[in-house]
């Protein structure tokens, strides 16, 4: 059976380099969490209000962005909503579910999506 040849040197290949398949997927993941912790660090808004400037710093936003939704703001709340599936999608990719590619797609969809309407 010819057909079959290509997927068992895939799976042969995949069983040699498990270990390092598993180190890259460590690594992967660690820049991942780590650029988002940084991004919570940074500025994310300056509001101009009448005692002054007003920075707002990325963990703030994250904090109350899931209650943007309370105050009306269906657009905001949509985009904060990229957190979660995040999340739940680099626990899906810890445990080897093929579903952690959906979700990061459907976060970067949401996101793109709401950045595009709101701008």
């Amino acid at each position: 059976m010819f057909y079959f040849r290509p997927l068992q040197k895939l799976k042969n290949f995949y069983i040699e380099n498990t270990n390092a398949l598993k180190r890259i997927k460590a690594i992967t993941i660690s820049i991942s969490l780590i650029l988002f912790i940084i991004a919570l660090t940074q500025p994310s808004v300056v509001i101009n209000d009448f005692d002054g400037k007003h920075i707002m710093l990325g963990y703030e936003y994250f904090i109350m962005g899931g209650l943007a939704i309370l105050g009306g703001g269906l657009f905001e709340w949509l985009t904060w909503l990229a957190n979660p599936l995040y999340f739940i999608a680099v626990i899906l990719f810890i445990r080897n579910r093929k579903k952690s590619i959906h979700n990061i797609g459907l976060a970067c969809h949401l996101y793109f999506f709401i950045l595009s309407v709101l701008a």
